[in-house]
């Protein structure tokens, strides 16, 4: 039973920090990969509503074959190409490509169908004047120390493997109880900053977890 919950609370945490990092600026080939392949795909190319995962079909590719698959599609299977596309977008297309990898879950979970989350490299500007964006990310960050807080109270092995665990629970206590006292850019400098880095432990652990 805490085995199931721990994986349960880490999952939140990955999910939550991803939805938060959506909103930071994207990274080159990630606006292309959202408009062109993560509809289908998955926001992570591991699945989407209407197209399996595609992470273990291009790393068996070579970056000539995965451009020649982007400009030419797969009609034959309903997937268009993108002749239009420039050598440059291609390349960058490919190269975030290669940044994704499988998703990790529990042994014997089914693939959950993940919509894809639209970025376009908000900046800190946009961030400020868009409330609903700031609601949306202070919400996700809320849910991730929620989630820390209980990990460390029914597995703190685990927690204690989280870098600066405490500092996570005590920002979640800020942006619920304090928050007259938030500061924009320090949210900002949050989910730019340490969220990838998050994220990126608390899959490994999870990952641990299924070979376990």
């Amino acid at each position: 039973m805490r085995m199931f919950q721990t994986v349960i609370l880490l999952c939140s945490i990955v999910c939550s920090a991803g939805a938060a990092f959506g909103q930071a600026p994207a990274p080159p080939g990630r606006a292309q990969f959202e408009n062109r392949c993560g509809v289908c795909h998955g926001g992570d190319g591991n699945g989407g509503e209407y197209a399996p995962g595609m992470v273990a079909q291009a790393a068996a590719r070579s970056d000539v074959q995965l451009a020649t698959l982007i400009r030419e599609g797969l009609p034959g299977r309903g997937m268009p190409g993108s002749p239009t596309l420039s050598d440059t977008d291609i390349q960058q297309l490919t190269q975030f490509i290669r940044t994704l990898r499988p998703r990790a879950r529990p042994a014997g979970a089914s693939v959950p169908k993940v919509k894809v989350e639209l970025t376009d490299g908000k900046t800190l500007e946009v961030y400020r004047a868009d409330r609903l964006l700031r609601q949306a990310v202070e919400r996700n960050c809320e849910i991730i120390g929620e989630a820390v807080s209980r990990l460390a109270r029914i597995d703190p092995d685990i927690a204690a493997r989280i870098g600066e665990h405490p500092q996570i629970i005590a920002f979640r206590n800020v942006l619920i109880h304090g928050y007259d006292l938030i500061d924009d850019a320090q949210v900002w400098q949050v989910i730019t900053q340490d969220l990838p880095s998050l994220e990126q432990q608390v899959t490994d652990l999870l990952r641990e977890g299924t070979r376990a």
